[in-house]
């Protein structure tokens, strides 16, 4: 069995939200993407052959939408490199309970597991993909959290994890049976990893309400009919005890058959590389995935 095909490399920069005080007001977005991104751009990649810079489009309007991460009491799903998502964005005269998506995701740095596991979906608009998720190279201390834990390589490198997710309009469920019926081989997939056999009437725990604010409608031009579709990420994260909000550089580059022209991918490396050392002053070290700020905070955990 050959297996799912790569739909896309998305490249990730976590960054210090403390640098970005205006992030969330007019024109904070703007700011980071001409004062300090387009010059690391013009910087590391230069012009394109036609003399035009290698980034185009402009900036929309900032979107809002509501996330909120799920799991059991026990952390049975992260434990096993599972996310389940709650995501609602309603459109304009859109009710925001049919605005909402359910998507579970499994991260694992190993692509053939990521490529052979089947995630169907039993609901309305179930949908299905493979990517990978590229971010710096580093070490975290063990057992720091929320600390100056995080080591970047140097010279700076890349850490890519694959990801198969499915998203389906669904309700919040309560349990882990709702998880269960909603993706059928969810539990085969967590006996397969050496989980324990899950109980159906586990209860789900429900991480804080996240609210993002996502600014896209620029690409940095790659080459070779290979765009990186820019997004800027600002989380307010409801936390007592851990970073109030995140912030996030990412860029997508779509792939048809799974491949991605040698040249363009030289240039993401480059760049996304060169953006370390660019940004060295405004990386987040305390965490290295805005998902693991989002997490439910296990039962008995400190």
């Amino acid at each position: 069995m050959a297996g799912a095909t790569l739909d896309a490399r998305e490249y990730k920069l976590l960054l210090d939200p403390a640098a970005f005080d205006a992030w969330d007001s007019e024109g904070g977005p703007e700011r980071l993407w001409s004062g300090r991104i387009v010059p690391a751009i013009d910087k590391r990649l230069g012009l394109r052959s036609n003399g035009k810079p290698r980034y185009k489009g402009s900036l929309a309007a900032p979107k809002r939408r509501l996330v909120q991460f799920s799991d059991t009491e026990d952390g049975l799903l992260a434990a096993n490199g599972f996310s389940l998502r709650r995501r609602s964005r309603p459109a304009a005269g859109e009710a925001a309970e049919d605005a909402v998506e359910l998507t579970l995701k499994l991260r694992t740095p190993d692509h053939v597991v990521a490529a052979l596991i089947e995630l169907p979906a039993n609901g309305a608009g179930a949908r299905s993909k493979l990517e990978e998720d590229i971010a710096p190279l580093a070490l975290v201390a063990t057992g720091v959290r929320h600390g100056d834990g995080a080591i970047l390589a140097d010279p700076p490198s890349i850490h890519s994890r694959f990801s198969r997710s499915t998203r389906v309009k669904a309700p919040r469920p309560a349990q882990l049976g709702d998880v269960m019926a909603l993706f059928p081989t969810l539990a085969d997939v967590l006996t397969a990893l050496g989980a324990p056999a899950p109980a159906a009437g586990a209860p789900l725990v429900h991480g804080p309400a996240v609210q993002e604010v996502v600014t896209e409608g620029v690409e940095i031009v790659l080459g070779d009919d290979i765009d990186g579709e820019v997004a800027m990420t600002f989380c307010n994260l409801d936390l007592p005890d851990a970073p109030a909000r995140s912030a996030e550089l990412s860029w997508k580059c779509s792939l048809t058959n799974g491949l991605m022209p040698l040249s363009a991918a030289l240039r993401a490396y480059i760049l996304f590389t060169g953006l370390q050392f660019d940004l060295s002053d405004v990386l987040e070290r305390r965490e290295l995935s805005k998902t693991a700020l989002a997490l439910p905070k296990r039962v008995g955990a400190p």
